[in-house]
């Protein structure tokens, strides 16, 4: 007995601690494991790859604050295959360092002369801030439709926010960047919260 004790392989010796369970133990473990992979396989489509295409045409493309850089390498990509001749630029109240040299000199001295750049400070510093504002000022020009470039695992919330904002057409471009498990519990919080909390499009609910 001893001897098969030592060579007993890992995935042995768990099926035999499983089998001496209580069987409410195995159904609860059972039940844990369902639940880590249907969190773990939303988790993935959601914020790791979520689902996106880019309209061949849209009124205006709108680069939400944050990131390292990555949104406004996209955003530019994006105009110079002439998606859109007005560019939206949400600054928040900070800018993250990779970004500030490119984004504040685009926003002082302008950018390409075929293109309307537009630099908005949104209040509150939030994704619904910037959804409310930016949704109001872009209505207020008679714009139909937009095209919002954040961070892959952004997508899913400002698309949601956008969605619910802007009284029009609204298209989400994701920007690949290193997506961490802090990024991943600040978004499911932020989902949670938009889903449960504060539906309705206004920073002050």
């Amino acid at each position: 007995m001893a001897n098969d004790q030592i060579f007993r392989s890992p995935f042995q010796r768990l099926v035999a601690d499983w089998r001496r369970m209580r069987p409410i133990h195995r159904r609860l473990w059972s039940l844990l494991l369902v639940v880590g992979c249907v969190v773990g396989a939303v988790t993935y489509r959601t914020f790791i790859v979520p689902g996106w295409s880019v309209p061949e045409r849209v009124d205006a493309i709108v680069v939400l604050s944050g990131g390292f850089g990555e949104r406004i390498e996209l955003a530019e990509r994006l105009v110079a295959e002439d998606v859109s001749d007005v560019l939206v630029i949400s600054l928040g109240e900070k800018v993250y360092p990779a970004d500030t040299n490119v984004l504040t000199r685009m926003c002082a001295v302008g950018y390409r002369r075929d293109v309307e750049l537009i630099c908005v400070h949104a209040s509150p510093d939030t994704t619904l801030g910037e959804a409310t504002w930016i949704s109001d000022l872009l209505e207020e020009r008679g714009v139909g439709s937009i095209l919002v470039v954040t961070t892959d695992h952004h997508v899913s919330r400002a698309n949601r926010w956008f969605r619910r904002c802007f009284d029009g057409e609204v298209f989400v471009a994701a920007a690949s960047a290193p997506t961490g498990l802090g990024d991943l519990a600040h978004e499911w919080a932020g989902v949670l919260d938009q889903q449960l909390i504060h539906r309705a499009c206004d920073p002050n609910s």
